[in-house]
C-alpha cells in the first residue's frame, strides 16, 4: 500500500513538471517600460521627501504586444536616485523593471510651512506689565523661530513684530504683525463739574470740581468763556471749563470737563400802567372801541409809577395782520375799521442784569359802519325758453352806487352752481327754475358787507303743438328699397323719431309689415320724442307723441323704348331653312315674361302656324327665336309677334296696356 501511494505522488509530480515545462516554453519577454500618462517632456513636480510612489503606474509592454500595469515602488529606483528626491532642483531618475529601464524628469521643490499666524488680537492696555506675542501653528521638529527686535513690550505704543521661521528642506518664511499697547485711562468717574444757576445780586460766583482726583492727577485750571478766571458777576450764561494736565505717556489725556454757570437777571418790580383812548378832538372814549367815522384815535398813559424814572417806554401799534402801523405815544394811526393791538414795552436802564418787564398789551377795535339797505329790492321773474340768455338784476339806490358796492349774481339749478369758463354765469339759457343770489361786495372795508339777497328766475319750457306734426301725404315709386313718407317738420335738432310701425292695405284691412317696399297702399305710425326735453315739451305735457299717415308706393315704370328687333333678322326665307330671329329686351331681364308666335298673313286674317311659347333672354337682354321653315310651308308673308309682359307686380309698362307687342314681317319665297 505504501509503495503504491508513493508511485501515485510521483506520477502527479511528473504531470505538474510537464505543465510547468510547457508554461516555461511560452514565457513572454518585456520589450519596454514607461511611466503611464508621461512622455519625454513631462516633468513631475513634488516637494522634498514627499514623492508619492503609489500615485504613479508603470506600463510594462511585451514582445507579443500585450501590456500590464504595475504600481511604482521604491525598489524600482536606485538608492542614489532616491536621494535626489530629498534634494531641491531638477533631476532625472531611472526606473528599472524586468531588465528594462525608463527615465523620468522630476522637479523637487522646497517644502512650505503650513498655516502659521500670530494671534488675531494683539491689542493690550497699559498696566505696567510685559505683554508677549508668539507665532501659532504646527512646525517640523527641527524648525526654529526667531523674532527680530523682540516680541515682548511694556509701554504704550504700536510695535512691529517679525517672526523668522527656518527649517532644513523648507522655504524660510517671515511673518509680521503689529502689537498695540493702548494708553490706560485715569478713573475720573468720581470727579464732577456740575452746573450752577444763581440770580444776579452784584456778587462774584464760581464753580469748582467735586470728588477725589486719582493719584498723579493735579487740580485743574479753570476757564470761563475762554478766559483764565474762576468767577463771574454779571447776568449771563457762562461756559466753565476745567482743564487737567497729564505728563505720563502711558495714560490718555484727561478729558476736559465743561459745564455752565448761569447768572439769571433779577426781576424788576413795577406797578400797573393804564392806557386812555381819545378822539382827535381830545374827547375821551368810553372804552377801547368806537364806530368807524373816518377820524383817528390817540391814547395817553395814565398812572405812571415812581419807578418810571428808572425805565424807558416804547409803544408799538399793530393792525389785525400783525403789521406795525405806528411807533408813537401820540399818533396811533388807528382810523380804519379793524382790531388793533397796542403794545407798551418797558425797558430798564440796566437791561442786562434785570429781566425784561413783561410788555403791556391791549386791544382797540374800530367797528365797521353799515349802509342803509332799506331801498334794495330783488324781484323774481318768469319767462319762456327762447334760446336767449335771461338774467335778473338789482337796482342800487343813490347812496349805494356802483362806486361803493359791486354786485355779482349766482345762478343755481337744483342746488348746483351754474358757471361759464370757470366763473359764475351772468345769465342762463336753459329752461328751469333757478335760484338767483345777489352777492354784494362793499368796496370800502370800513363798512359792513351787505347780506346776499335771493330771487327766483323761472324759464318755462317752450310748448310744441303736436297736432301740427305728422307725415306728408306722399305718392312714391317702387325702388326695391324700404320707404317712409317724409315729415312735415324739420327734426334734426328738436324732435327725434322713435319706434315706428308700417301697415299695408290688403283687401280692406291694413296688415302690419316689416317695411314698405312693394307697390301698394300703406299706413305709417311713429312715436316722436323731443330731443331737447329740458327746454321743450309737447302741448299735452309729455316729451313724446304719436303720429300717423297714409302713403302709396306706385309701380315702377319699365323702360320699353329700347325693345326692338335687330337689323340682322332676315326678310326672305326659303322653305326648309332654319333661321334665327333676334329681339332685344334691354336690362329688364328678370322682370319680364317674353313670348313669341308666328302667323301667316291671309288677307285680313292671321293664321297661326307657330304657337306662342316663352323665351328666355340671355345676360345681354337678347332673345333668340329659332324658326325651322317646313318644306311644305305655303309661300306667303308671315308675321312674327313678340309679346312682353311684366312678371313683377312692382313694375308696369308705362302705358295703359298690360302687355307690349312687337311685330316683324318676313316672306317664305321658295
Amino acid at each position: 500500500m505504501k509503495k503504491a501511494r508513493i508511485l501515485f505522488i510521483s506520477a502527479l509530480i511528473a504531470v505538474f513538471a510537464c505543465i510547468l515545462l510547457v508554461g516555461c516554453s511560452k514565457t513572454e519577454k518585456i520589450s519596454s517600460v514607461e511611466l503611464k500618462d508621461t512622455n519625454q517632456d513631462t516633468v513631475i513636480e513634488t516637494q522634498i521627501g514627499r514623492f508619492d510612489f503609489d500615485a504613479y503606474t508603470l506600463v510594462v509592454s511585451y514582445d507579443s504586444g500585450s501590456t500590464k500595469e504595475v504600481t511604482l515602488t521604491e525598489d524600482m529606483i536606485s538608492e542614489l536616485d532616491r536621494l535626489k528626491l530629498y534634494q531641491a532642483g531638477e533631476h532625472v531618475i531611472t526606473v528599472s523593471y524586468g531588465g528594462k529601464t525608463c527615465e523620468v524628469k522630476i522637479s523637487v521643490k522646497r517644502n512650505v510651512f503650513g498655516s502659521l499666524n500670530f494671534p488675531e488680537n494683539n491689542v493690550f492696555t497699559y498696566d505696567g506689565k510685559e505683554h508677549t506675542v508668539e507665532l501659532e501653528g504646527e512646525l517640523p521638529a527641527n524648525a526654529s523661530v526667531s523674532y527680530l527686535g523682540g516680541n515682548s513690550f511694556i509701554n504704550a505704543g504700536t510695535y512691529d513684530v517679525t517672526a523668522v521661521v527656518s527649517c532644513n528642506g523648507y522655504v524660510t518664511e517671515r511673518i509680521t504683525t503689529k502689537v498695540t499697547i493702548e494708553r490706560a485711562k485715569y478713573d475720573m468717574s468720581n470727579v464732577k463739574l456740575e452746573s450752577k444757576e444763581v440770580v444776579y445780586d452784584g456778587k462774584a460766583h464760581s464753580i469748582e470740581i467735586s470728588g477725589q482726583l486719582p493719584e498723579g492727577v493735579e487740580a485743574p485750571t479753570y476757564y470761563i468763556d475762554g478766559n483764565k478766571t474762576t468767577s463771574a458777576v454779571d447776568a449771563g450764561t457762562y461756559k466753565v471749563t476745567a482743564v487737567f494736565s497729564n505728563n505720563n505717556p502711558n495714560y490718555e489725556t484727561i478729558p476736559t470737563l465743561e459745564t455752565t454757570l448761569t447768572i439769571t437777571p433779577a426781576e424788576y418790580k413795577m406797578g400797573p400802567v393804564d392806557l386812555v383812548f381819545k378822539n382827535e378832538d381830545g374827547e375821551e372814549l368810553y372804552g377801547p372801541w368806537k364806530n368807524y367815522d373816518g377820524l383817528g384815535v390817540i391814547f395817553d398813559i395814565a398812572n405812571r409809577t415812581e419807578l418810571s424814572n428808572h425805565i424807558s417806554f416804547s409803544y408799538t401799534v399793530f393792525d389785525a395782520d400783525g403789521e406795525v402801523i405806528s411807533r408813537s405815544n401820540a399818533q396811533t394811526n388807528i382810523k380804519d375799521a379793524g382790531v388793533y393791538t397796542i403794545k407798551v414795552d418797558f425797558i430798564p436802564y440796566d437791561n442786562k442784569n434785570y429781566q425784561p418787564i413783561e410788555p403791556m398789551t391791549c386791544k382797540f377795535e374800530v367797528w365797521k359802519a353799515r349802509y342803509d339797505t332799506s331801498m334794495l329790492f330783488f324781484d323774481s321773474a318768469v319767462t319762456e325758453y327762447d334760446n336767449e340768455k335771461h338774467s335778473l338784476a338789482i337796482t342800487l339806490p343813490p347812496d349805494l352806487h356802483a362806486s361803493r358796492v359791486d354786485v355779482a349774481y349766482e345762478y343755481r339749478l337744483n342746488g348746483k352752481l351754474i358757471t361759464e369758463g370757470g366763473k359764475n354765469a351772468d345769465g342762463v339759457y336753459a329752461a328751469g327754475e333757478y335760484s338767483v343770489t345777489a352777492v354784494f361786495t362793499v368796496r370800502d372795508p370800513n363798512y359792513e358787507n351787505i347780506d346776499p339777497m335771493q330771487a327766483t328766475l323761472v324759464i318755462e319750457k317752450k310748448k310744441i303743438v303736436h297736432s301740427e306734426l305728422g307725415f306728408e301725404s306722399a305718392e312714391m315709386t317702387y325702388t326695391g328699397e324700404a320707404m317712409m313718407p317724409s315729415l312735415n317738420f324739420a327734426s334734426e335738432n328738436l324732435i327725434a323719431i322713435g319706434e315706428s310701425t308700417v301697415y299695408k292695405l290688403v283687401g280692406e284691412e291694413y296688415v302690419r309689415v316689416d317695411s314698405a317696399i312693394d307697390a301698394g297702399t300703406y299706413r305709417a305710425e311713429a312715436t316722436l320724442n323731443i330731443i331737447d326735453n329740458q327746454n321743450y315739451v309737447f302741448d299735452n305735457g309729455g316729451s313724446s307723441v304719436s303720429i300717423a299717415g297714409n302713403f302709396v308706393i306706385g309701380e315702377a315704370e319699365m323702360d320699353i323704348t329700347h325693345m326692338e328687333f335687330t337689323d340682322n333678322n332676315p326678310e326672305i326665307i326659303n322653305r326648309g331653312d332654319d333661321v334665327i330671329f333676334e329681339f332685344y329686351v334691354g336690362n329688364n331681364i328678370d322682370s319680364l315674361k317674353v313670348e313669341a308666335e308666328i302667323d301667316m298673313i291671309d288677307g285680313e286674317y292671321l293664321l297661326s302656324i307657330f304657337p306662342k311659347h316663352t323665351l328666355t333672354p340671355d345676360d345681354s337682354g337678347m332673345v333668340a327665336i329659332l324658326f325651322e321653315a317646313p318644306s311644305d310651308l305655303p309661300l306667303n308673308k308671315y308675321l312674327l309677334t313678340v309679346t312682353v309682359t311684366p312678371e313683377d307686380p312692382n313694375y308696369a309698362l308705362g302705358t295703359d296696356e298690360e302687355t307690349a307687342k312687337f311685330y316683324y314681317e318676313f316672306e317664305i319665297a321658295g
